[in-house]
């Protein structure tokens, strides 16, 4: 029974990660969408 909870644990990490890169690289496009649009604009995007 721990083994089956601890897999979906396991799975749910996995989901949690997964989500966390796709909105990393999804702000990344945007980044440089707003580069390519507005140079000098898009660079304080970036963190100091």
């Amino acid at each position: 029974m721990e083994e089956i909870e601890h897999a979906t644990n396991k799975q749910t990490t996995q989901l949690g990660e997964n989500t966390i890169i796709i909105s990393i690289i999804i702000n990344a496009f945007d980044m440089i969408r707003g580069i390519f649009r507005d140079p000098f604009r898009g660079f304080t995007i970036l963190p100091q």
